[in-house]
């Protein structure tokens, strides 16, 4: 993680992602590591349902089996995202959302720490 922190902005929540190696996701999305990029879904909807955006899990909270083994492999990433909050949609046991500032990249006890 760097050791410069940053900073939420007015509006920002903290949203919990954890990917495999190199950043991928499900369905072949591949988040950027690098703290301070923007990660922008594709297939964005609105919609309250799976699919159609970023996911992740609120402030940390959630059901992390929506992420099958990769909360358990040692080169998983462990990301904080800062969101602004008025985009989340909430999937009850994940949140979905347009786009996402990359606030941290770390192992899982560093970013949980975090959050």
């Amino acid at each position: 993680m760097s050791t410069k922190q940053p900073k939420l902005k007015k509006g920002e929540v903290l949203v919990l992602k954890v990917v495999g190696p190199g950043g991928l996701a499900h369905g072949g999305f591949r988040w950027p590591l690098a703290v301070g990029a923007v990660a922008k879904a594709p297939d964005w909807s609105g919609l309250a349902e799976c699919g159609g955006g970023l996911h992740g899990w609120l402030w940390g909270v959630g059901d992390l089996s929506a992420i099958g083994n990769w909360w358990q492999q040692p080169d998983s990433a462990w990301m904080a995202v800062a969101v602004d909050g008025a985009d989340l949609v909430d999937l009850h046991g994940k949140v979905k959302f347009p786009r996402g500032r990359i606030f941290a990249v770390s192992d899982r006890a560093t970013v949980a720490t975090l959050i």
